[in-house]
């Protein structure tokens, strides 16, 4: 092996490695047209090894929670957040709890949009 090939192998088992060190998480969602955030059922996973590991474990919390319309709303590697009114929602990834949760009622629109969950890694 020569020294290039040798410094790409090295550096695909870092990036590997790397990537592997990512947690993921999802946040699920049943929500009709005139719930608050109050009323809507969900779900959410965190530390999960990949993306669809993530939104499984999500919808599997979710219709725990006696919820039978769950669908995935938001993935994440970071903070995830979901804020809604009685007409409108908004998802956000941020860098802290925060972050999302500004951002999440930013993208709902509203006043009147409050956070339904919101959670980090």
């Amino acid at each position: 092996m020569t020294g290039w090939m040798r410094a790409v192998a090295t550096a695909g088992l870092l990036l590997g490695a790397a990537q592997t060190a990512f947690a993921w998480g999802a946040i699920a969602v049943d929500d009709e047209s005139g719930q608050t955030a109050r009323d809507v059922g969900y779900g959410y996973v965190t530390g999960a090894n990949s993306e669809a590991a993530a939104e499984r474990g999500a919808m599997a919390e979710c219709r725990k929670r006696n919820s039978k319309n769950c669908k995935v709303v938001l993935t994440f590697e970071s903070c995830g957040a979901y804020a809604v009114d009685k007409s409108n929602w908004g998802t956000s990834e941020g860098v802290s709890e925060n972050a999302s949760r500004r951002n999440a009622i930013a993208q709902c629109g509203k006043a009147a949009c409050k956070v339904a969950v919101a959670v980090c890694n």
